[in-house]
């Protein structure tokens, strides 16, 4: 955005929807420009709630498979893919990102299932892949969570990350 704004995310902002939406009424009411973060696991009413209020989403698809997201992130992510068909088809304006985490997500064929998916659904939507960020052990730590990426694990090299972003262009050239 030309004149900066206002991107809510951290705890999904859909999971506090109504301090959320109070903050993006503020916003647009003052002419800020808006942006949230969000995995979309949420009940569909909330989020097309936000629809109005927000210039950008930035939608996390972490994981396609049904079963492998059910045994890493802890639930189905049959409502994640609803919702994004759902915010698509509002007209939204969407950037889907894959957090890549090494032994996760980061495989080819979840890369590509998920950018097949996103531009079978709609070809506008821009699709960014991010590295590896190996700080969030230390959230884990902090919260007495425990962590499943392996202490020590590095972020991919650019040169693998070239070649996960291929995968994802030649989706979008298909």
């Amino acid at each position: 955005f030309e004149k900066g704004g206002i991107t809510l995310s951290g705890g999904d902002p859909t999971m506090q929807a109504d301090f959320s939406l109070s903050i993006l009424e503020l916003c647009k009411a003052n002419g800020v420009n808006t942006a949230i973060e969000t995995c979309l696991y949420a009940d569909e009413a909330v989020i097309m709630r936000f629809v109005p209020l927000v210039d950008q989403f930035f939608v996390d698809i972490k994981i396609f498979d049904d079963e492998k997201h059910k045994a890493v992130v802890g639930v189905s992510n049959k409502k994640i893919l609803s919702n994004f068909r759902a915010l698509c088809n509002s007209g939204a304006k969407i950037c889907v990102r894959i957090p890549l985490i090494p032994g996760y997500t980061d495989d080819d064929k979840n890369i590509r299932d998920v950018a097949k998916f996103v531009y079978e659904t709609n070809k506008s939507v821009d699709i960014e892949l991010l590295n590896y960020n190996p700080l969030a052990a230390n959230k884990f730590d902090t919260l007495n969570e425990k962590y499943l990426v392996g202490k020590g694990t590095q972020p991919l090299s650019e040169e693998l990350m070239k070649v996960k972003r291929k995968i994802v262009s030649d989706i979008m050239e298909v």
